[in-house]
């Protein structure tokens, strides 16, 4: 493990593209306990190059990773573990959940557009995991936090939190009403008048 996590960190830090996308792939395909015990022994060397570096496509990679190794949506699959062989329990992916969810809203307030993009979309799926474990009021606070943030910037920082705030305010909802939501928004895209 502790090789293979050097390996990791040195792809980061050598801001290679072609080094990086291999590392993401490799998370890809390993299964989700191998990815929580990456979580757990490595989380804190991520959080670490994000802070050290200048460099902004290391520290959006280090988000990608973040993204890569959080629970998300696999929270419901470790929970309903049909063999009964996992250890997690509600709070230690809560825990992980609100670790990951810590470090990617202060990564939305990133210099690089880049990092701000794909915290975005690392934090959706956070709001799946919260979603899953029914830790709705969380979400909730997560979105006024963002609120708050955004209040604090005028530029495209300001955008993005507001857009992650809207991500969350969408899980907050009913799922009857997102599911009536989602259908308005594919009629709207294929409505030729709706189009410029």
């Amino acid at each position: 493990m502790d090789q293979q996590w050097t390996e990791i960190t040195d792809s980061i830090r050598s801001s290679d593209p072609d080094q990086v996308n291999d590392v993401i792939d490799r998370l890809k395909e390993m299964d989700r306990d191998h990815r929580l015990q990456l979580f757990d022994t490595g989380f804190d060397d991520l959080a670490t190059i994000y802070s050290e570096s200048d460099d902004g496509y290391v520290r959006q990679s280090v988000v990608r990773v973040v993204d890569q190794v959080t629970p998300g949506l696999a929270v419901v699959f470790i929970l309903v573990d049909e063999d009964g062989a996992t250890q997690e329990t509600r709070e230690t992916i809560k825990k992980r959940l609100d670790t990951a969810a810590g470090f990617l809203i202060e990564t939305l307030e990133d210099d690089d557009g880049r990092v701000r993009q794909s915290a975005k979309r690392a934090l959706k799926d956070v709001y799946r995991g919260y979603e899953a474990l029914e830790e709705t009021e969380t979400i909730a606070a997560v979105a006024s936090e963002l609120d708050s943030r955004a209040d604090e910037y005028e530029d495209k920082r300001r955008d993005h939190l507001l857009d992650s705030k809207a991500d969350a305010e969408f899980f907050c909802e009913p799922v009857g009403t997102r599911m009536i939501e989602n259908i308005h928004q594919v009629a709207r895209s294929h409505d030729p008048s709706s189009r410029e």
